[in-house]
């Protein structure tokens, strides 16, 4: 939120605290918490799992299922509006050498509990709107509209 850069490295654990030679980077949801974790892959080494446990604000998470096109709905755009703030991602492969993250898109909303309105726009150019979309929780979209919601605990 434009506040700049703060080096948290000494404070992240063994796995920043230390230079490896990485090979892989991805990031996804491991723990169930709709924050972002981490692993990574060093060469000759294990991997490294950087859980993200920082107290956060809340978030929507959403899966979508495409059915005309694509399973994984690659391509997709969703777009998440709560207050000011106006965020857009793609479902995307390919991420890291090696490495994949998930498809499940994740959307921090700082302190909103929820948000104005979920927009997915699918490959085939056709769009589906969710409005007065509740936080903390993960959103599973199809062509036909919402078809599951989770809550998780931030």
């Amino acid at each position: 939120r434009g506040t700049g850069y703060v080096d948290v490295s000494a404070e992240s654990g063994d796995a920043f605290g230390r230079p490896i030679v990485g090979r892989g980077l991805a990031y996804g949801d491991l723990d169930g918490d709709g924050d972002l974790d981490l692993v990574m892959t060093e060469n000759g080494g294990p991997p490294i799992i950087a859980r993200n446990d920082t107290e956060t604000g809340h978030a929507i998470r959403v899966r979508l299922i495409g059915e005309t096109s694509n399973r994984s709905a690659i391509g997709a755009i969703v777009r998440v509006v709560a207050g000011e703030i106006d965020r857009r991602q793609m479902v995307r492969t390919g991420s890291s050498y090696l490495s994949q993250n998930e498809i499940t898109l994740t959307f921090g909303l700082d302190t909103l509990a929820s948000a104005d309105s979920v927009i997915v726009t699918w490959n085939d150019g056709a769009s589906i709107v969710l409005r007065d979309v509740m936080a903390d929780r993960t959103l599973t979209i199809s062509a036909d509209g919402l078809t599951k919601e989770e809550p998780f605990v931030p």
